[in-house]
């Protein structure tokens, strides 16, 4: 599947050329630029819900920051949380609304990223749903179209261990029931570990050869036969 972005327009395609998903952004009225402006300005300072790692309490940012008590008097690993630069602003159902990428960690390996959705609800930014995107992956788009969010990211595969996400998707996330949930995952293909390049790299079972080593001094040593 291969996608691509024209301005305001978002297309998937299949391997076959056949067109899958079409959205296209509207164009915000000067009224809700003005809102979402707002709402913007407000996340850094916001209570956010169902944070991963810290679901049974809301999660109060200050400066877009939360630091939480060591789990162990005196140790050093704790609860954190920080509202991140992602961001995309739209409508949804004819709100004006924001979303941002949460990351939060419980001090051990992983690091959860977490999509938020704010609107204004009596005059007051709010964090109205929350879901969580998953442990280590990596963000390469959002935005809002047509009443929903979508998610370019990297994610674990079927064989991936947590550590090197290498699946591309490309989710939709709107409100349902009154909550955010996702309605739709669309497999783009896989990349190199760490790079989010569109590529379809696979070094599963590859055979790799050694050429060279760079220590922290900045030596480096060449192997001649690296077979």
């Amino acid at each position: 599947a291969v996608f691509s972005i024209d301005g305001d327009r978002l297309q998937l395609r299949d391997a076959d050329g056949a067109l899958q998903v079409d959205f296209r952004a509207q164009a915000p009225a000067a009224e809700d630029a003005a809102a979402t402006e707002a709402l913007v300005a407000a996340l850094p300072d916001l209570e956010y819900q169902n944070i991963a790692g810290m679901e049974d309490a809301p999660v109060q940012m200050t400066d877009g920051m939360y630091e939480g008590e060591p789990y162990v008097e005196g140790g050093a690993a704790r609860p954190l949380a920080q509202v991140t630069d992602i961001t995309a602003t739209g409508s949804i159902d004819g709100v004006p609304s924001v979303v941002v990428i949460v990351y939060s960690s419980t001090g051990g390996s992983g690091g959860f990223n977490n999509l938020a959705l704010v609107q204004d609800v009596d005059g007051t930014p709010t964090n109205v749903g929350t879901v969580f995107l998953g442990d280590r992956g990596q963000i390469n788009a959002l935005s809002i179209q047509e009443n929903q969010i979508v998610v370019d990211m990297v994610t674990q595969g079927p064989n991936d261990p947590m550590c090197c996400p290498t699946q591309q998707v490309l989710n939709t996330y709107a409100m349902v029931d009154g909550e955010l949930a996702q309605t739709s995952s669309t497999v783009l293909g896989f990349v190199s570990p760490g790079n989010g390049a569109e590529t379809t790299v696979n070094i599963i079972g590859a055979t790799w050869e050694w050429v060279e080593f760079q220590s922290g001094d900045g030596s480096t040593l060449t192997v001649d036969n690296p077979t």
